[in-house]
Order: C-alpha cells, then structure tokens, then sequence
C-alpha cells in the first residue's frame, strides 16, 4: 500500500463528525476570562492548592471525561443513577476509570475541574480538582513497574524540579512531544494501547467499535474520540492489520495549544525530512515535517509550511514507499 494519508477534514466530512463553529468571543472577554484564571490560580498556589503544571495524584477513585461533552453527559448519567449510560461512556471511550493514587500531570487548572495527563498512559481527561492532592498526601501508583510509588515517575519528577529551580524549559507539551517521539520508536501513539501491526480483532477487543469508519486509498479509517486507526488488509492473512495510527487536529489543540513547524523543531530538534507534497488532484496538498524514531516516521502535517498542525501521523518507515 502505498502510504498516502489525507487531510482529517476530507475523513470528517466523509464520516459525518464535522463539528459546527464555535460561537465568537470577543477578545476583551477573552482576556478577562483568562486574568480572572490567572488571578485564581495565584490564589490557590498561596495556600497550597494544586495549580497547573503540576503534579499530584488522585485521592479518591474518580471518572476522568475525554471532553466537556462527555462531561456533562457523564453527570446527567450519574444525576440519574443510569449505570447502563456509564458503561456505554466507558466503551466509547468517553470517560474512563482513574484509581486512588494514580499519579497525573495538570495540564491546565480551571475553576472547578482540571485536564490532567495520567503519567503511566499518557491519558488526557477532565476531573473535578477536589480530586486532586499534592503527591506527599496520598501514595501515588500506576507510575511505572518497580518504581518507587510514593513518588512521581522521573519525567514528572524532572519537570517539578524544573519548576523548583525556575527553569520551566521542559513544559507539559514540550514532555508531550518528546513522549510521542519515544512511543512513535515502538510503533504506537502516546495515549493508544495498540500498535501497528495488531489486528483488527485485537483493536476491537480493545476498544469496541469505532465512532465512524470511512476508505481511503487502499485503507480503512476507524474513527475514534481521540484518535484514528488506520488498517490495511493483509491477503495473506486475510486479516485486518494497522498500518498507521493519527491524531487530528482538534484533538492536537485539546491536549496542547496550536502548534506550528517551527515550535515542533524547537522542541524536537532538526526533521528527518521535511517536504511539501504537491496537490495530485485528490485535494492532499500538505506540508509534512518527519522525524524517524527506530524503525518508524513520526510525522507532523499542516496546510503550509508556516500553518498550524492538523494531523500527526505514526507509520512504519519505508524508502520506497513515501507519503504522496
């Protein structure tokens, strides 16, 4: 198969989870929301409290939701004592479980809840902050095999001493990206619990059926809440087998912010290749950034050279068979 992955907003129209446009805000709202934020959040470090980019563990088993959508669902269910709701949440991958002690990364604090990245599974959700305690209240778990679990694992533990010292060089998304760059190495996608080469079957298993799926040249897309599966079919195994697994760019702006080529290289380093690959009339027009980790591309896509990221692609490394 030739390895000619399209732009998400073809793959979302063709599977009918566009999303209509968010209402605007005006900016001087927007500037207001984000000071009273600001002024919150040095509030609560004053007296102790969890703030972003920090660490802290869960103090109480709790549901972490994938979206603000799932949220509220998730409550609604719960105000109605709908168990059967929950359970279908969970398949879907709306929300899933969090035990007391598993040890998190807050990405960012709000009032009430908070987006926090699991360290052991790179998992992104939302939970309510009175679930969160620093890790020298409670015993941390789930870190890693055979570490120590009254501490935060090493990466964790890096970034809270580069905040100890003042020296905030290695941030949530730059720890984000370089994670994806290790993960990318043994063919998988930070967040995801398959890899490329597992079957159909196993996918399944793992994740019940996909929101969508959709065909594109010679693979199937099985669209999931926060991310794709990309299969090829193996004659002679008559079987399903991934061939690449993506992230879009909404879900890329849920976990961080907007990020271009430029700040990807900062964080990264120098590419493997960087390319512009022509329009073929298929309305592929892209840029694509490459790094290559062990055997595998970990590969960046945007409209321009200069245009925010809109896709993020793992594959196996091929030289004679290159995205078109």
């Amino acid at each position: 198969m030739q390895q000619t992955f399209f732009p998400f907003e073809r793959v979302a129209k063709t599977v009918g989870v566009d999303k209509q446009p968010e209402p605007e805000v005006k900016k001087d709202e927007q500037v207001k929301v984000a000071e009273k934020v600001a002024e919150t959040e040095r509030e609560e470090k004053k007296k102790g409290a969890i703030v972003s980019g920090q660490f802290a563990v869960i103090n109480n088993p709790c549901f972490a939701a994938t979206s603000e959508e799932a949220q509220d669902e998730m409550y609604a269910y719960i105000r109605e004592g709908n168990t059967d709701g929950i359970m279908r949440m969970m398949v879907r991958y709306d929300i899933f479980k969090l035990p007391k002690g598993t040890g998190v990364n807050v990405v960012k604090r709000g009032f009430t809840t908070a987006v926090v990245e699991v360290v052991n599974t790179g998992e992104v959700g939302i939970v309510p902050v009175e679930f969160l305690s620093h890790p020298d209240d409670e015993q941390v778990v789930g870190v890693s095999k055979g570490a120590d679990v009254t501490k935060p694992s090493a990466s964790a533990s890096s970034h809270q001493a580069n905040k100890n010292t003042g020296n905030n060089q290695v941030s949530s998304v730059e720890q984000y990206f370089r994670d994806l760059k290790t993960y990318a190495g043994k063919g998988q996608l930070k967040g995801v619990s398959v890899k490329i080469g597992d079957t159909q079957d196993k996918v399944t298993a793992k994740y019940k059926e996909p929101l969508d799926t959709t065909y594109f040249n010679g693979g199937d897309w099985h669209v999931y809440l926060s991310f794709v599966i990309i299969f090829n079919k193996n004659e002679e195994e008559e079987t399903n087998k991934i061939v690449a697994l993506a992230i879009d760019k909404d879900n890329i702006k849920k976990k961080h912010a907007d990020l271009t080529f430029a700040q990807i290289k900062k964080i990264l380093g120098k590419p493997f290749e960087e390319a512009h690959d022509e329009d073929s009339g298929e309305g592929d027009n892209e840029w694509r950034l490459d790094y290559k980790s062990g055997s595998y591309i970990l590969s960046f896509r945007a409209y321009t050279e200069k245009g925010k990221i809109k896709g993020i692609y793992v594959y196996k490394y091929n030289p004679n068979s290159r995205p078109a």
